[in-house]
């Protein structure tokens, strides 16, 4: 078991938002950062990243390589980023889903290692992403384990590929956290950027913020709202954590 810092008094921080391949030294980063900065996130699960952006935030990135979709070669559909250690489980999820939309990752944060998984449901191939996650989900939901990313759907309909990506989900006992018709984003799009868990960790409070969100500016920052849960810390313990080791990242 990796040795880890000092028990963490508060609770961890887990956040998602797409960036909308927000470029280095634009406007839309600098307020992305604050926000990030200002969240104090542990972790954050970012969609249509740039990874030398979140490299900037964080001390750790894995993603699965650049996407053609970024039409750069510095660009991610997903980036999980962290200041913890955090090792490689996953790249690819499975072979039948959309190429580059999915990581696994285990973090080792202050009181628990943690498995976090991020997707982004491609919007334009949301029932193949659906119907090939649940193969992903088996080979690596393991122990306390948080998903997020890029749904691209709200997750409060209980009809048609809402209620399919729900229930595969609860399948592996991932239950969808930020599905709610947020009265703060009652303005903009609905959410569709959300987190989920398994059963052993709950979240003492969600945090949403839309997309215009950067101070006396009018401007959308992304064309996605953001989201952020709370996992309170649980007592420091000496049994080993449920997740298998990985490949160390190094950064």
């Amino acid at each position: 078991m990796p040795s880890r810092p000092a028990q963490q008094t508060r609770p961890s921080r887990i956040l998602t938002w797409n960036l909308q391949w927000a470029a280095p030294r634009s406007w839309r980063t600098a307020v992305i950062a604050d926000r990030i900065r200002s969240e104090a996130a542990d972790v954050a699960v970012l969609t249509e990243a740039r990874i030398d952006v979140a490299r900037s935030l964080f001390d750790h990135v894995a993603h699965p390589g650049p996407h053609p979709a970024s039409r750069q070669p510095n660009g991610s559909k997903v980036v999980i980023a962290s200041n913890h250690p955090m090792r490689v489980v996953d790249l690819l999820g499975s072979p039948h889903l959309p190429e580059r939309n999915f990581a696994a990752v285990d973090v080792d944060l202050p009181d628990r290692t943690l498995r976090v998984i991020g997707v982004v449901v491609r919007w334009r191939e949301k029932r193949r992403y659906i119907d090939a996650l649940p193969d992903a989900l088996a080979a690596t939901v393991n122990g306390p384990t948080v998903l997020a990313g890029d749904f691209n759907l709200p997750m409060t309909r209980s009809r048609g590929l809402d209620r399919d990506l729900r229930q595969t989900l609860s399948s592996h006992d991932l239950h969808v956290w930020t599905a709610s018709d947020w009265p703060q984003l009652a303005s903009e799009s609905a959410l569709i950027d959300h987190v989920a868990g398994t059963p052993d960790l709950t979240p003492t409070a969600v945090r949403v913020w839309p997309r215009r969100c950067a101070p006396n500016d009018p401007r959308p920052v992304t064309d996605h709202a953001g989201a952020v849960v709370e996992l309170p810390t649980q007592p420091t313990s000496t049994t080993p954590s449920a997740a298998s080791p990985g490949q160390p990242i190094r950064s």
